[in-house]
């Protein structure tokens, strides 16, 4: 049938653009701009009026309560975003407690979460009851997957260059202890002792 039709046109564009949102989060180098990539084709898979991506400082990723690191949007914060971050929300009609801001009808919140890891949330506002179907939140929450796991890629990446540099800065330290003991054992007087001694701190 000709609904038929259309729903399955729809799952494929769908998966066509959860393939390309994919490809462009795993392309990122930063998490700003994952957050916006992210937060660009959310609004474009859903049609949402308005919306937000959160992630959370890496400490805090997988851990109740989080904390903000990045915020892109302008999904205003309201009772969808104080829930539990693993929840998912879909209000097809907001009654009156329920609206985020003025102007709006339906909204939806998604994790940014795998294997229990939760690294944010998408949240979309629409100005039209039933803005969001099934469909879009099934989207949704495979492209929150997938935020997941680009961004627990660029934590792992971001906490192992920072390793680097402080294995780096440790062998430059004992490099410079070493070569302050051996000031001291050689022939030096003190005051040629002290000059080498101090121009091997100023190199740390």
């Amino acid at each position: 049938t000709g609904e038929t039709d259309i729903t399955l046109n729809r799952q494929i564009n769908y998966l066509l653009t959860l393939n390309k949102v994919t490809r462009e989060l795993n392309a990122t180098s930063n998490l700003n701009d994952l957050a916006n990539i992210l937060h660009e084709e959310c609004l474009a898979i859903s049609g949402a009026t308005c919306g937000a991506i959160t992630l959370f400082a890496p400490e805090h990723a997988g851990k109740t309560p989080q904390q903000e690191i990045i915020r892109v949007g302008d999904a205003r914060q309201d009772t969808l975003t104080s829930t539990a971050t693993n929840n998912i929300r879909l209000i097809a009609e907001c009654d009156a407690e329920e609206i985020p801001h003025t102007g709006i009808q339906s909204a939806l919140k998604v994790p940014i979460t795998h294997q229990d890891m939760a690294y944010g949330s998408i949240e979309l506002h629409g100005a039209t009851a039933r803005q969001f179907d099934e469909l879009v939140l099934e989207t949704l929450k495979n492209t929150g997957i997938q935020a997941a796991l680009a961004t627990g890629k660029l934590l792992k990446i971001s906490q192992q260059q920072k390793r680097l540099e402080s294995l780096s800065l440790r062998n430059e330290i004992n490099a410079t202890l070493h070569e302050i003991a051996q000031n001291f054992q050689s022939d030096h007087n003190l005051s040629q002792a002290t000059g080498a001694i101090c121009k091997s701190i100023l190199r740390i």
